[in-house]
């Protein structure tokens, strides 16, 4: 389906949104997306793009079209890719390329958003504007009941809104607005700017990247939009897991930034990674753990500080391998 700008009598607005959802895994997840998705009111032309990173049982371009045959004004694709790691930036860009519209709009699979969420977007759609969407967390102990219209009220409730943007329109207004920008919900005009860096791999600031990006080197502004909260849905098993982060998933977020930090030096690590001071290496196995609450305020370090670690311990861990491929070539050579 060719899709046209929007241009009726309500001049609802200029752009025809894509809306690039990010999806692994989430079968479910998505399948209540959709159903949120497609009961946007006013109805408008509108694609979906889902772009799989790689899925053991990935949604096929026909299974989308078939739950959209409803939908003549609903355009869809499925766009997949090699499953190596979590190269959610290269998954994104790769629906960027394919879309249609002119303005973008950026969703992980596991939100759910109100039947207003596409009007509202576009509301503060504009060039040189990144448009930052709110979320706020739904825990769930089994599959979620919600239909559309309790999503809705859900949503319609200010004290929800006002307790998911707030951090968000306190960092708009501070010296670095662009933290704002989380990639499960926001929009942009479509651009040869809009393009994530797709090195970041595993958990990764890939989207407050980009928003850095656009901000420091192209003049774009930020804007939050409460009336484009979402839910992101987490089962209780998911809620947990994050809590106990292992050593390889810190040692991927202590590597992303501390590659953002050498793209962009300017960058206060104190300011914009705030979390790492939750981290520290393990006295006993010399792996990576999050901190215990009282070692949290025994030891009151630095995001900066946990960074200088992290990259003397990336030192040695390198160090270290090349020694033990150097004495597997040594003994290979004796064999020989």
């Amino acid at each position: 389906m060719k899709l046209d700008s929007a241009n009726d009598d309500r001049k609802i607005s200029k752009y025809t949104p894509s809306v690039v959802v990010s999806h692994y895994n989430q079968g479910k997840s998505l399948q209540r997306l959709l159903e949120c998705l497609t009961q946007q009111e006013p109805i408008r032309e509108m694609e979906i793009l889902v772009c799989d990173d790689g899925s053991a049982d990935p949604p096929s371009t026909r299974w989308l079209r078939s739950q959209l045959h409803a939908f003549p004004n609903i355009a869809g694709v499925v766009l997949s890719q090699e499953h190596r790691s979590n190269r959610v930036a290269r998954s994104r860009n790769n629906g960027i390329k394919a879309a249609q519209g002119n303005y973008v709009i950026f969703l992980d699979a596991d939100m759910l958003v109100a039947r207003d969420f596409i009007t509202q977007h576009l509301a503060t759609a504009a060039e040189g504007v990144i448009s930052c969407g709110t979320r706020t967390d739904l825990v769930c102990r089994g599959d979620l009941t919600l239909n559309v219209g309790e999503i809705d009220e859900k949503l319609s409730d200010e004290r929800v809104r006002d307790a998911a943007a707030y951090r968000q329109e306190a960092m708009v207004s501070s010296r670095n607005p662009w933290r704002a920008c989380i990639g499960a919900n926001f929009g942009a005009a479509k651009s040869d700017r809009l393009k994530f860096n797709e090195l970041f791999i595993g958990r990764a600031p890939e989207d407050l990247e980009l928003a850095y990006r656009l901000c420091r080197r192209h003049g774009y502004h930020v804007r939050v939009n409460r009336r484009t909260c979402g839910l992101h849905v987490k089962s209780l098993e998911t809620h947990s897991r994050w809590r106990e982060i292992d050593h390889a998933g810190i040692v991927d977020i202590l590597r992303n930034a501390s590659y953002m930090k050498d793209l962009h030096p300017e960058i206060d690590v104190d300011e914009v990674f705030g979390a790492l001071r939750e981290f520290r290496i393990d006295s006993v196995t010399k792996k990576w753990r999050r901190s215990t609450q009282q070692e949290m305020l025994e030891r009151r370090q630095k995001a900066s500080t946990v960074m200088n670690e992290a990259r003397e311990w990336f030192e040695r861990a390198t160090w270290s391998k090349a020694r033990a491929s150097h004495e597997v070539d040594k003994q290979a050579k004796r064999g020989g």
